[in-house]
């Protein structure tokens, strides 16, 4: 990844961020605020202390928590997991904008 200007934005996948689970980068603690069952996983909406909700997706397999909605939770990643982009680059680029009028 390329910078040309001096901030960078941090990412990670939602089916790479853990739920109570121990890695190496954290983002805290937050609030399940939905848990949606989708066949071979569940899709989790997690309020953070900062006030956004992320997308967590949780393998479905015998060794998974019982999370429910109002639960607090803790979210990690793995190093490896985390991507980059210029932070200096239109934050809204190529996102999917409904542009039909009312």
């Amino acid at each position: 990844m390329a910078s040309h200007g001096d901030s960078v934005l941090i990412g990670v996948r939602p089916e790479k961020l853990n739920i109570n689970a121990s890695s190496k980068n954290s983002i805290g603690n937050g609030t399940v605020t939905d848990a949606s069952f989708v066949g071979v996983s569940t899709q989790y909406l997690v309020k953070t202390s900062w006030d956004e909700e992320l997308v967590v997706f949780e393998q479905n397999d015998a060794g998974a928590p019982d999370i429910k909605v109002g639960d607090t939770v803790s979210l990690s990643w793995e190093p490896a997991h985390t991507f980059a982009l210029d932070g200096d680059q239109d934050l809204a680029a190529g996102a999917d904008v409904d542009h039909e009028a009312d």
